[in-house]
């Protein structure tokens, strides 16, 4: 959305109304490390940057710390699969007919390139209102209720945690790519991290952290508590500003 937090920040403040959020002090930030599910798997490489960066935020003055959220998973997974289903198939549709638009949702589909997409409509094609409902009524409330709780309890400003599991898969690898080595499917893989707070409605913004060796850029995400996007982006700014900026690319 932007190429720096502040910049973010600034589109925040005109659909807001709000005033832009300044830096936050370092010391005041309290981060939650949830390792189970958001790093689990993980590439050898990219975990060793996060854990040097969770090491240069603690050098500074943050306090991270351990947060289980293991039981974000199997609630995303029932939730997320009913809600984009269901939405995807009804509210696209509707958008076109909104528009005055020709054609339809099967056409529109027809020329999406990524298999992994095309698949993503298809086996979500048969989820049913009921399931939706139960989805939105039951498993996205307890989700919710997780998060809050984990930010409550243990006074965290925000979740930190790798944006995806791995760098960014080579062209031509939209069916499948490689972690450490094994043979993975690509859409779910660089969706496995930000999955559960999209579904949860949690604001989030992610970070530049640095490169891989083969010159590939990773990062950071921040989720926040709902509604608290303006604390979140202050917080955005003061672990990039530590994170440092990233060397150009080379073309």
């Amino acid at each position: 959305m932007a190429r720096t937090v502040a910049d973010c920040a600034l589109l925040d403040t005109v659909v807001t109304g709000a005033a832009a959020p300044a830096p936050r002090a370092i010391r005041d930030i309290r981060l939650g490390v949830p390792r189970q599910h958001f790093c689990e798997p993980l590439d050898d490489e990219l975990a060793r940057l996060f854990d040097a960066f969770l090491d240069r935020l603690r050098a500074a003055g943050a306090t991270p710390i351990e947060v289980d959220l293991r039981a974000a998973k199997p609630l995303n997974d029932s939730a997320g699969m009913a809600i984009t289903g269901f939405e995807l198939r009804h509210e696209i549709p509707a958008y076109l007919r909104t528009h005055g638009l020709s054609f339809g949702l099967d056409a529109l589909v027809a020329q999406i390139a990524s298999p992994d997409v095309k698949r993503m409509f298809a086996i979500r094609a048969d989820i049913t209102e009921a399931a939706y409902r139960a989805a939105i009524e039951t498993d996205r409330p307890a989700l919710q209720k997780l998060y809050a709780d984990c930010f409550r309890h243990r006074g965290l400003t925000a979740l930190i945690f790798p944006t995806t599991p791995l760098p960014a898969p080579k062209i031509g690898e939209d069916d499948a790519t490689l972690l450490n080595g094994a043979p993975v499917s690509t859409f779910p893989t660089v969706a496995h991290n930000t999955g559960p707070g999209s579904i949860a409605g949690l604001p989030g913004v992610a970070v530049p952290l640095g490169l891989t060796q083969a010159g590939l850029p990773v990062g950071v995400e921040l989720d926040g508590p709902i509604g608290g996007d303006a604390d979140l982006l202050a917080a955005a700014m003061t672990l990039e500003a530590i994170a440092g900026p990233l060397p150009a690319p080379q073309l």
